[in-house]
């Protein structure tokens, strides 16, 4: 979508973002920058150290195509509805939270035995899963996991835990773990996915900035507890001691002890499996995020009539 595009739409609009592109000056992800609240400039991501950059151009292009434009923003995470909140380019539109849905009777708890032995993967070990992504994506906080991971060979659980993954490779590094890793490549359909959650134990996010990561989604919806950094939307997804271990940003010590707090007792782990799945039923199926929708279509068009 071009900027100017919007408020040329002569109806009301409803506009689902799934990053802060529409809140800055052009980046998804400001990460620790909040420059985007005072019209971007000196853009770090682009290295810049001019006032007027190409990321203020795009700040002011934004604030003056949208100023009268008639549009709701939905986002999936309440961090990002606050930030569109606090955003001068967005934060006179009226914003509301719907997250996102997934098909829960695909993502479904599965037979752990049978899950396994479909991977090949260990019966007796306590089982950490991972997505691996684009080493390019440090968002993605890859080179916070190894540490941590490496910081549970000193723990008790040493002997007993293994180490998989999907996505397109095993990340650099990760070979020098103390634990046998299971590389899955890429997964391309959700049953086999759900199968490969079931699998597993935990499933870690080491995510530094993210909306709402469907990885964790899709896990608790298979009763998969799930462990990352209180950022973003993840804090919407694991709740404390209840869905998993939420650890303080970037702390990779928190990051392993929460790691070690779900694996270490068996009773509290099917607990947490099945708060995990209890939550995602109730709150992101594509039933409830449908009916959500709809509601606020006829919020808009009944706001429009007036």
């Amino acid at each position: 979508m071009q900027v100017e595009t919007l408020p040329k739409i002569r109806q009301p609009t409803v506009w689902t973002m799934h990053d802060m592109w529409g809140l800055t000056g052009g980046c998804h992800y400001s990460r620790n920058c909040d420059r985007y609240l005072t019209g971007c400039g000196q853009c770090p991501i682009l290295e810049s150290q001019h006032k007027w950059d190409m990321s203020r151009w795009g700040w002011r292009r934004k604030m003056r195509a949208w100023r009268n434009a008639d549009y709701t923003i939905v986002t999936p995470s309440r961090w990002l509805a606050r930030c569109a909140e606090k955003s001068p380019i967005t934060k006179n539109a009226p914003t509301r939270v719907i997250a996102n849905g997934i098909e829960t009777s695909t993502f479904r708890p599965h037979e752990k035995k049978f899950a396994r032995s479909t991977f090949g993967l260990p019966l007796e070990k306590k089982l950490i899963l991972f997505g691996a992504s684009n080493e390019n994506e440090p968002n993605k906080g890859g080179h916070l996991l190894l540490p941590a991971l490496m910081q549970l060979a000193d723990s008790h659980l040493a002997n007993s835990i293994a180490v998989a993954c999907f996505g397109p490779n095993i990340p650099r590094g990760f070979e020098k773990l103390p634990f046998p890793v299971y590389g899955q490549g890429y997964l391309h359909d959700s049953l086999t996915l759900a199968l490969l959650y079931s699998a597993a134990d935990v499933f870690v996010a080491p995510s530094m900035q993210d909306n709402l990561p469907n990885t964790i989604v899709e896990a608790l919806s298979c009763g998969c507890p799930s462990v990352g950094f209180d950022i973003g939307g993840i804090p919407d997804l694991i709740i404390q001691h209840k869905t998993g271990y939420l650890a303080p940003s970037f702390e990779t010590d928190q990051l392993s002890r929460g790691i070690e707090w779900v694996l270490e007792n068996d009773a509290r782990r099917e607990t947490l499996a099945a708060n995990a799945r209890e939550k995602a039923l109730r709150d992101y199926s594509i039933q409830t995020q449908s009916q959500t929708y709809l509601h606020l279509f006829q919020e808009v068009v009944n706001r429009s009539d007036q």
